[in-house]
């Protein structure tokens, strides 16, 4: 009995410092984020017959102050 209670309060100890120090890596410095910025996000594209190939550059500003990466672009 006294076994479980000395691991009960050594748990009960260490859990919320075993819990405080994980969250503390997980927070994001919020001034060190990335920020994209579409200067022209809409474009209205002229009738084209099915088939056609259509092109158009989107220009993405990275307007935060870390490094913006831009993975899987999908057309909509």
């Amino acid at each position: 009995m006294k076994i479980k209670t000395f691991f009960t309060i050594i748990i009960l100890f260490l859990l919320p410092g075993v819990v405080c120090f994980g969250a503390e890596d997980e927070q994001k410095d919020i001034s060190q984020i990335p920020l994209a910025v579409a200067l022209e996000p809409d474009f209205a594209f002229e009738s084209a017959l099915e088939g056609d190939e259509v092109i158009h550059d989107f220009i993405i500003q990275n307007k935060g102050t870390a490094e913006l990466k831009i993975e899987r672009v999908q057309t909509g």
